[in-house]
């Protein structure tokens, strides 16, 4: 069974109960979590490309017509998942990385730090991994699903090139290579509805970055 199979159950916890008219804020966000959390599991139900802007709503247990006040369209919900969840798994990721010793310690940290993100907030970093890539940026040649053309150009990835940049910089082509090898498997996990399999991602992730900078037998070492 697919694990965004408890998402239905989040979004009717986040439809606030009648009676007085609560803070706008606070409606606001039960509004924009509701429309993010809609989105990643009608996306997982039917793909991103089918979903319509009225089962975006009906799913979202709102009106069409408040998604338009909110947001744009659907591409503008998936924008708005994308800005939070990376705003987020980057602070976890800085917050890591500033407790680490050194260099050798902080990009496991960084990328623990990151799947424990996706790990609280699935939904949020299927949109940001496997949907944002093919849909926010204008190099369309790719088929969707490929493991093809990754870069700090697509969504997501620019979190996977902050963990591995922690031990410095690298050339572009170990850089990219690197970045893709890391964003393939988190991608797959998330799209397949399988994230209960993140955690075991930590040292595959965690090993990738620390063999770009120090050779595949030191980086066995330090991610074990």
């Amino acid at each position: 069974m697919s694990d965004y199979s408890k998402t239905p159950s989040k979004i009717k916890k986040l439809v606030l109960p009648e009676g007085a008219p609560p803070e706008r804020e606070k409606v606001e966000f039960s509004q924009r979590r509701r429309l993010f959390l809609a989105l990643a599991l009608e996306s997982h139900r039917q793909g991103y490309e089918v979903v319509s802007v009225d089962r975006l709503a009906e799913t979202a247990m709102l009106s069409k017509t408040t998604l338009y006040e909110l947001f744009e369209g659907k591409q503008g919900v998936l924008e708005g998942a994308v800005a939070r969840f990376s705003r987020d798994a980057r602070d976890a990721i800085e917050q890591a990385v500033g407790l680490a010793d050194d260099w050798t310690a902080a990009i496991p940290a960084a990328a623990g730090a990151l799947i424990a993100e996706c790990v609280r907030e699935p939904e949020m970093a299927r949109l940001t991994f496997a949907e944002a890539p093919f849909v926010l940026t204008p190099q369309r040649t790719r088929e969707p699903h490929s493991d093809e053309g990754y870069g700090d150009d697509l969504p997501g990835h620019d979190l996977l090139g902050a963990l591995l940049d922690t031990a410095g910089p690298l050339d572009d082509l170990t850089r990219l290579a690197t970045i893709g090898g890391m964003a393939a498997p988190l991608a797959d996990r998330l799209r397949r509805g399988r994230t209960a399999e993140l955690d075991e991602l930590q040292p595959q992730i965690s090993y990738l970055a620390l063999n770009a900078h120090c050779g595949p037998d030191r980086a066995l070492e330090l991610s074990a």
